[in-house]
């Protein structure tokens, strides 16, 4: 499982949602360092549409409270569905939801503290699976030039995966020649930041 650093939260309008927010899944997100963005559920059918696509995009997965099947919340969760997104799926009482989903739904009566453990488990539980992250292996360096462009440089090449397969030469002091290296634009950009941060230039040949 990936674990969840932005989650969207559909909850139902009404003071008891609120003590749900405040109480039990506020809490559980702050001991877990997750970031939540509450979702308005008392938007117009267009409002919602305008909103809901770009509001998901931006959080790695939705919450959904669906005590008492409210149009709001399932319609967030449908779009969650079709985009692909991770669902955690909440209610007062499990078996009030009018429609069959094939994973298990938090059941918290009246007692938000409850959801809060509940959570927080659940994202324990997330972050125990997920797979450790895999960065391309750090080349040897064969010269001196490639050995100081990989130590102001190693850091971003780590992030894009990417693997030298050219040469690395220094024209002078301040400016690196990258000979034959097949980049993609979005670490060009990135590593052309960092020259210039360094007051370095880099010249692809």
């Amino acid at each position: 499982m990936k674990t969840f650093a932005n989650i969207a939260v559909a909850l139902p309008a009404g003071e008891p949602f609120e003590l749900v927010w405040l109480h039990g899944i506020k809490p559980a997100f702050q001991e877990m360092a997750v970031l939540g963005t509450r979702l308005n559920t008392s938007l117009s059918a267009t409002a919602l549409r305008n909103q809901v696509r770009a509001t998901l995009a931006n959080n790695d997965c939705l919450l959904a409270d669906l005590t008492g099947n409210n149009p709001a919340v399932l319609y967030y969760l449908g779009v969650a569905e079709a985009l692909g997104k991770p669902v955690i799926l909440v209610a007062r009482n499990a078996e009030t939801v009018v429609f069959h989903i094939n994973q298990p739904i938090l059941a918290y009566a009246d007692e938000p503290s409850l959801l809060r453990t509940q959570l927080i488990s659940r994202l324990n539980q997330n972050h125990s699976e997920a797979p450790a992250p895999v960065t391309a292996p750090q080349p040897v360096a064969d010269n001196p030039e490639t050995a100081r462009f990989y130590e102001i440089f190693g850091d971003i090449l780590q992030q894009h995966g990417y693997q030298n397969h050219g040469e690395i030469k220094c024209e002078n002091e301040s400016t690196f020649l990258l000979i034959e290296q097949d980049m993609e634009l979005a670490l060009v950009q990135d590593l052309s930041r960092r020259a210039k941060e360094r007051g370095l230039r880099l010249k692809l040949l």
